[in-house]
């Protein structure tokens, strides 16, 4: 999952889906507390520095 910090993606977290394709995580905001809006991404690889796969979900943050 990515997010957006004075306008740059950034990497928040990484997830798998339960078996049911369900995802129920807790992320911390300290570092991305600015953020107004989340993507997640389908990436082949770990360790990226930027989302290089087709957006499959947006969101936005409200604190």
């Amino acid at each position: 999952m990515w997010t957006f910090v004075d306008r740059a993606k950034v990497d928040c977290s990484r997830f798998i889906p339960y078996y049911t394709g369900k995802v129920t995580q807790t992320i911390s905001l300290k570092n991305w507390g600015t953020t107004t809006s989340v993507i997640v991404t389908i990436e082949p690889e770990v360790g990226i520095t930027q989302p290089t796969a087709q957006q499959m979900m947006t969101g936005s943050v409200t604190i």
